[in-house]
């Protein structure tokens, strides 16, 4: 109740405000509502901490208020026209915000969409008969095409000259309108009334004995088209879609070797498996009145880092206010280091160590083909060659080494594995098929997950947005399940939460109760663990391990591959990982390479002889 009255209060504040502002008539006025505003805002920012306010009361306290402020100025033309501006700005503001902070897409050129859309519907609605409903959403397409189009050359671009593209259009746009008199220059275009339906949005307001201003429809519609973009990035952003733009803005590398083609999530063709839909609310504009009705491109303005985001978990229950949460809650002088070759006895295994594969009979046919082939694969950075002619083959069920000293090639091996960089020569087949040249998310699709060296976790969001990045080509992604079928989506969210949970279990049971702690609170190991998980979760045939004890003490390094090696045991997984502790590889690997500029120079099984 405290909170509902606090939120109450609030609200009528600020609607007393607005009031007294929108009803100033002299420069006194005016300097005192802004006094006023100050003072509120020191203290305001002297309580600590401010009082959560219950988030569905709040809307509903803020439209009422709207409502009511529209009433009591029912008569004041100007006032009117100056609410349904602000309401139709803070539209456009929605879609800014999904374009700048969902998908970290720069766009200094909003203002230039909403002009396309706005003048496409006023030239539509004076050179034709067509319905003012239908000119609007063709303004609106218009304007999501000029943005689509535009995000070309800005995805090809980085840093600031990706601002200054956006710059240079709005430029462009603005004088292009200044000296087109074929567009009323400077003036814009005059329009008649708008007409939706049987409304004519010019006419005064009468219901029973109230009257008022036409400009009371114009609020209306205004607040309605608000309230309907609002729901819509609301619900974006508690879902699997929202999670997945989170990832394409925080880390795209990240993004495009767990399944997300990066271009296409931030230019709104988002890929639910062989289909694609447009995530696009277009711009609704009416010239005459002044109704530019900015859309939501379906692409986040987050505040900066340190904001506070209602997390996916409570689409589910699992927020952290929700009753639900309690219940669910080199150097070519390197020593090469002893390496057995394929025909020399076996010196023995440590115990905990997976074994070598049992040898086939003699004169029995290799009934176990490779799962993964390398043949002359090469990648150049200019003069540099990472890898020259590299042969490789791993079985499946195996775990294979790959060492050697900085600078030999490793993570390039990696990198050109899952796509990152393609191959200049040589050719790489997965279960029998070439995947040489396939794009990460291809890659990842066929079921190759890998880690990084360094720790690419999206450090602000939950351990469960963590994983469930990793397990993108599970979900649904598709705009009518994850917008409209809210339902489906709880329980699918339920469902992922259970499977990640359990995973973690295997992990460190701990860390398995800490799902919805962003990942930025953990230490390195349970950093670790969850990179590790985030692999896992979408069941790979093939899973890449890049340094995975990289931070980690000894003691957390063998803890970490005491589960590395209970999950191979129990998934029985193939695993190929890069090591620089020799203890790790002697542990954990049944075969090894060693590389050094770029070559294989022996492979064969590794053993210290240590117990």
């Amino acid at each position: 109740m405290k909170a509902a009255a606090a939120a109450a209060l609030a609200v009528a504040a600020a609607t007393a405000f607005t009031w007294f502002l929108l009803r100033a008539e002299s420069q006194g006025a005016i300097a005192l509502a802004i006094a006023l505003a100050a003072v509120a805002g020191a203290v305001l920012t002297r309580v600590k901490p401010l009082p959560a306010l219950p988030e569905r009361a709040v809307q509903w306290l803020a439209a009422a208020a709207a409502v009511v402020l529209a009433i009591l100025l029912r008569d004041d033309d100007f006032s009117l026209l100056l609410i349904t501006r602000i309401l139709i700005v803070i539209v456009a503001c929605l879609g800014l915000n999904v374009q700048f902070g969902y998908a970290g897409v720069v766009n200094f050129a909003g203002a230039s969409f909403f002009g396309i859309g706005g003048y496409t519907a006023a030239v539509l609605s004076r050179a034709s008969g067509l319905p003012h409903l239908l000119v609007l959403l063709c303004g609106g397409a218009a304007a999501a095409l000029a943005g689509t189009l535009l995000l070309l050359p800005v995805l090809r671009t980085r840093g600031h000259y990706a601002a200054l593209v956006t710059i240079a259009f709005a430029l462009l746009f603005r004088t292009f309108l200044e000296v087109n008199d074929t567009l009323g220059g400077s003036q814009g275009l005059k329009l008649p009334e708008l007409v939706i339906g049987p409304l004519h949005f010019n006419d005064a307001v009468a219901i029973g004995s109230l009257e008022g201003s036409f400009y009371l429809r114009y609020v209306a519609l205004a607040l309605l088209l608000l309230a309907a973009a609002f729901a819509l990035v609301q619900r974006l952003e508690r879902s699997f879609i929202g999670i997945a733009l989170d990832d394409v803005r925080l880390d795209e590398i990240a993004a495009s070797s767990f399944g997300l083609d990066v271009a296409r999530w931030k230019t709104g063709q988002l890929r639910h498996r062989r289909r694609r839909s447009a995530l696009r609310v277009p711009d609704r504009v009416h010239r005459s009145q002044q109704l530019h009705l900015r859309g939501v491109a379906g692409l986040r303005l987050h505040p900066a880092p340190g904001r506070h985001r209602q997390s996916l978990g409570s689409v589910a229950g699992y927020g952290h206010r929700h009753p639900l949460a309690r219940e669910a809650a080199g150097d070519p002088g390197v020593p090469v280091p002893p390496l057995r070759g394929a025909g020399d006895p076996d010196p023995g295994v440590p115990a905990g160590r997976p074994g070598p594969a049992p040898a086939a009979p003699a004169g029995a046919a290799n009934v176990t083909a490779p799962l993964l082939s390398c043949r002359g694969v090469t990648r150049r950075f200019g003069g540099l060659v990472a890898l020259d002619g590299l042969d490789l083959d791993v079985e499946p069920g195996s775990v294979m080494g790959v060492i050697g000293p900085n600078g030999s090639g490793k993570t390039t091996f990696f990198n050109v594995l899952t796509g990152l960089f393609p191959a200049h020569a040589g050719e790489v087949r997965f279960g029998g098929a070439p995947i040489t040249g396939l794009p990460p998310q291809g890659v990842y699709r066929i079921g190759i997950a890998r880690t990084f060296q360094r720790s690419r976790l999206c450090l602000p969001l939950s351990i469960f947005e963590n994983l469930m990045i990793g397990n993108h080509r599970h979900l649904p992604d598709g705009l009518w399940f994850n917008l409209v079928r809210r339902r489906a989506l709880q329980r699918a969210v339920e469902e992922n939460f259970a499977a990640a949970r359990e995973l973690l279990r295997i992990f460190d049971p701990p860390l398995a109760d800490r799902l919805l702690e962003p990942a930025g609170r953990i230490p390195m190991i349970d950093r670790r663990r969850v990179e590790v998980c985030r692999a896992l979760i979408s069941r790979p045939k093939l899973i890449l391990l890049d340094e995975p004890s990289a931070g980690m003490t000894h003691e957390e390094t063998a803890r970490l591959m005491d589960d590395i090696l209970e999950v191979q045991q129990q998934l029985g997984l193939t695993i190929i990982l890069i090591e620089h502790e020799m203890s790790v590889i002697e542990r954990i690997t049944r075969r090894c390479v060693v590389l050094n500029y770029g070559r294989k120079i022996a492979e064969g099984t590794y053993y210290l002889g240590l117990s």
